[in-house]
C-alpha cells in the first residue's frame, strides 16, 4: 500500500511544482530575493534559460544560468527517491554534488555579478 502511494505521490508533487512554476511564469513574477535584497539568487535567470532550452539555444541557456541543466537531474533524483543507482556510494556522491554545484555557482554569481 505504502509503495503505491509513494509511486504516485512523487510524480504528482513534480507536476504540482511544474504547475506552480508555469503559473509564476504566466504572472511574470519576479525573484523576491532580487526585489528585496538587490542581489542575484542562484536561480535568477532560470526562466530565460528554460525558454532558451525550449528554443534549442543551449549556449545561450548556459550563459544565462548553467543550473538549468541540473533540473532534469534533480527531477530524476526526486522521482527515484534519491536512489537512482544500485551503488549507495554513487547515490551519495550524486546527492552531495548537486548542492555543492549550486553553492559554487552562487558564490561565483555573488563575486562576479553575472
Amino acid at each position: 500500500m505504502r509503495r503505491t502511494i509513494v509511486r504516485f505521490w512523487r510524480p504528482l508533487m513534480l507536476a504540482a511544482c511544474a504547475a506552480i512554476l508555469y503559473l509564476l511564469y504566466r504572472l511574470d513574477a519576479r525573484c523576491p530575493i532580487r526585489a528585496f535584497l538587490h542581489i542575484h539568487c542562484p536561480a535568477c535567470g532560470m526562466k530565460r534559460a528554460a525558454l532558451a532550452v525550449l528554443q534549442l539555444d543551449i549556449v545561450a541557456a548556459w550563459h544565462i544560468n548553467p543550473l538549468i541543466f541540473l533540473l532534469p537531474v534533480g527531477a530524476w533524483l526526486f522521482l527515484s527517491g534519491g536512489k537512482p543507482f544500485r551503488s549507495a556510494r554513487v547515490n551519495r556522491l550524486l546527492l552531495l554534488s548537486l548542492p555543492l554545484l549550486v553553492g559554487i555557482w552562487y558564490i561565483y554569481r555573488l563575486c562576479y555579478g553575472r
